[in-house]
């Protein structure tokens, strides 16, 4: 269908919102295009909220556009506007602003924070952090706070524990499974990144689960099954899950994510979804992820389609996590019985876990103490995505750079492609 000066709306204002609202204006220049989010500003870079926001004084996160950029790509933003309903017979938004009319729609809502069922749970001082929202009271807060506990030991979790060290609290980590990063680093890199934690003097309290917060006016410590903990603050970051409760309630299939294709379309004609909020069924596999490079890829998929084009999208996984003076990357999906090779970098600390199937390069995890594998991480992601017939030894050998190898590999494919 060609979008051509017809409308279209995308529900959310975050990367894959963004990317998609660019993507339909450069593939149907005279369409109406309309960002709506529930948020009050611009669309923000979302990773700085447990990093250098929360740490710093900035009144402001990093921000993806501005005013005069949205205006010269003839995107409406509509902020503070919280849709509260579909209506999928008459193409409409429904909420308190009134009704707004769309041709095609593209939903991108994200996630929202996972609850923890706990007694005390809903105390003050209890806190989560997902939006910009959210982290200007979390900073407030901590700005005050004495001792605090975050609940949870994955990548949020651990960049806020060490924004909060970086302000001087005293920090304990509450993470029921027996390693930190348990669902997405192997186990060698994330015993080094909790030896990390514990020299800037994080308390790591592992295979621990939470029974209650505890307190009257204000949370003032937790029980957990290893005793007692003090904390004027607990941050609960336990993770996240989709927000479908917009598609759902309109009748649209969901399944822990926004059910879509390859090409972002979901069960509803008209109707597209991308980000955080998706799961993708289709020849690529099922699969839902959350970051930040997915959500753009997808995003600028969702956005074409909706507007005429006919893309396909097939992603590798990937991530990043700065942490104090500690880079992690990871890229594919983590397999915890693939064949691991460990390069070492060039400091005791930094190395790339790279695991193979088949004699297949299938996912790779690096851990870098400030720039020392600088050089080799921009290769990771080729790597792993061109699934590169790679030695172990080679994989181990920190005398070969990766690039060396990525080339190699590229030149090796496109003789085999060649016509002869």
């Amino acid at each position: 269908m060609n979008g051509e000066g017809r409308s279209l709306c995308i529900v959310g204002a975050g990367v894959a919102g963004l990317s998609a609202a660019k993507a339909a204006r450069a593939a149907a220049p005279s369409a109406n295009v309309t960002l709506i989010t529930q948020e009050g500003s611009l669309p923000y870079w979302r990773p700085d909220l447990s990093k250098r926001f929360l740490a710093t004084s900035d009144a402001f996160p990093t921000l993806l556009t501005s005013v005069p950029a949205l205006a010269h790509a003839r995107i409406s933003l509509f902020d503070g506007w919280a849709v509260e309903g579909i209506d999928l017979t008459r193409g409409q938004l429904l909420g308190r602003r009134g009704p707004l009319s769309f041709d095609q729609l593209v939903l991108a809502p994200g996630a929202v924070s996972a609850q923890i069922v706990v007694p005390g749970a809903e105390l003050p001082g209890v806190r989560r952090l997902r939006t910009l929202a959210d982290a200007r009271e979390l900073r407030s807060r901590l700005l005050v706070a004495t001792r605090v506990v975050v609940i949870g030991g994955g990548l949020i979790g651990m960049e806020i524990a060490a924004s909060a060290r970086r302000l001087g609290k005293a920090v304990s980590i509450v993470e029921r499974a027996p390693h930190i990063l348990s669902r997405c680093f192997p186990a060698m890199l994330a015993a080094e990144v909790g030896a990390y934690h514990a020299k800037l003097g994080v308390e790591l309290h592992l295979a621990t689960g939470v029974e209650a917060f505890l307190g009257l006016e204000t949370v003032n410590g937790v029980m957990t099954t290893a005793g007692q903990f003090a904390a004027d603050l607990v941050i609960v970051a336990t993770g996240a899950r989709p927000d479908t409760r917009l598609a759902a309630t309109a009748g649209i299939q969901c399944n822990d994510g926004i059910i879509v294709d390859e090409h972002c379309r979901t069960s509803a004609d008209g109707v597209w979804a991308a980000g955080d909020a998706t799961r993708v069924r289709g020849a690529g596999g099922d699969y839902r992820l959350e970051n930040w490079r997915h959500a753009d890829e997808q995003g600028q998929v969702a956005g074409a389609n909706a507007a005429g084009a006919d893309v396909g999208y097939t992603p590798v996984p990937w991530f990043w996590s700065d942490q104090g003076e500690l880079h992690l990357q990871g890229c594919g999906t983590f397999c915890a019985d693939a064949e691991e090779v460990v390069r070492p970098g060039p400091d005791g600390c930094s190395r790339i876990v790279f695991q193979r199937r088949a004699g297949m390069l299938s996912a790779a995890f690096c851990l870098s103490l400030r720039n020392a594998l600088a050089k080799d991480l921009p290769f990771l992601a080729r790597l792993v995505a061109q699934r590169t017939p790679v030695s172990a030894a080679m994989l181990a050998d920190p005398a070969v750079p990766l690039k060396t190898i990525w080339r190699e590999h590229a030149t090796a494919r496109a003789r085999a492609e060649s016509p002869h």
